[in-house]
């Protein structure tokens, strides 16, 4: 639940021509940023999917960092 407080503040950072600029443009950027982010997530993902190549380096990669993993965990404990 949001407190009255916090509703009141945000009020005075928003009328205050100085600091609910630069919060908004903060908010703007932030926005932006994840706009973009998830645009090339979708995109590199779409490629990724449907390389097999792609698909085959990641299965290794995973497949190696487990096996040395498990590796490390048994001399570990042995």
């Amino acid at each position: 639940m949001i407190s009255t407080q916090f509703l009141l503040i945000a009020v005075v950072l928003i009328l205050i021509a100085g600091t609910g600029s630069i919060y908004t443009l903060a908010l703007g950027l932030t926005f932006a940023i994840f706009v973009l982010y998830g645009t090339f997530a979708a995109v590199s993902h779409a490629r990724i999917v449907d390389s097999r190549r792609a698909m085959l380096w990641l299965n290794l990669s995973f497949a190696t960092v487990s096996a040395a993993l498990a590796g490390r965990l048994a001399f570990e404990r042995a």
